[in-house]
């Protein structure tokens, strides 16, 4: 029996096209959906991944003082060990600050209709006031009415904390800047501090190049640049890079 071949859509009776529009509408919907679903599926793994690595290397640190500490008692150099014991409580309270945050930026890291900027300037007034680090946040108007859809912003968003966490951990700053701003249809983010620069503490480097590839990685998932540089007078700068989705304006045609 021969198969009845496919009408084409203007053949087909106008209560066929309803029935057509309203099954492509119900599987764009589903896709829509499933897409979200996928995309938290991916956050939550992400970020328990970073928050499971950098708990593994603060526990390791703390393993290995332990043990010097114990080593140091036996040996009666007791001052030696009030030493490292003060360095464990640095640590506590770093990796507690480190899960606040964490759980911070789980809650809403932008919240529909708040936008991306808001939202970075809430975290810094909070991040400032736990930190004891000032911190200034500039936007041009151009990069203030942009949209760039919930996905983009959040990880925008991820990339400006996990910054600042370097700021906090790494710099010795005592202030950051972040600026916004859109040039040749692309956004420009910028994340600088007074810091060290790149001539991290004893045993910060495992730790900061870890902060550098969850950055990275986040950055990759949005087809964004990221690089790092220190300027010649000081500090570490964060430069990052992002499509708006709209022409720069000499090829829109606007002068």
């Amino acid at each position: 029996m021969p198969h009845a071949s496919a009408r084409p859509v203007a053949l087909l009776l106008p209560c066929e096209r309803l029935v057509l529009a309203d099954l492509v509408e119900d599987a764009a919907r589903v896709l829509g959906h499933a897409a979200r679903e996928l995309a938290v599926v991916a956050e939550r793994e992400r970020i328990a991944r970073e928050m499971h690595d950098g708990l593994a290397q603060v526990l390791g640190y703390v393993n290995t003082k332990s043990q010097a500490i114990e080593e140091l008692l036996l040996a009666g150099r007791t001052d030696e060990a009030r030493g490292l014991l003060a360095e464990l409580a640095a640590a506590a309270r770093s990796i507690y600050v480190d899960v606040r945050e964490a759980i911070l930026g789980l809650r809403s890291p932008v919240v529909p209709g708040v936008g991306l900027i808001a939202a970075v300037e809430d975290y810094a007034d909070r991040f400032a006031e736990a930190s004891k680090i000032v911190v200034r946040v500039e936007a041009s108007a151009d990069a203030r009415h942009l949209d760039l859809g919930p996905e983009v912003q959040a990880q925008l968003f991820r990339i400006v904390q996990e910054a600042l966490t370097n700021v906090r951990k790494h710099s010795g700053a005592r202030r950051a800047d972040i600026a916004f701003e859109v040039q040749e249809g692309r956004l420009e983010v910028a994340i600088a501090d007074t810091g060290r620069g790149f001539e991290s503490a004893p045993g910060d480097g495992d730790r900061l190049r870890y902060g550098q590839r969850a950055m990275r990685e986040r950055a990759d998932s949005i087809d964004a640049t990221i690089e790092w540089t220190s300027p010649p007078d000081g500090g570490c700068r964060v430069a990052l890079k992002v499509a708006t989705g709209r022409p720069p304006l000499a090829m829109a045609g606007i002068d």
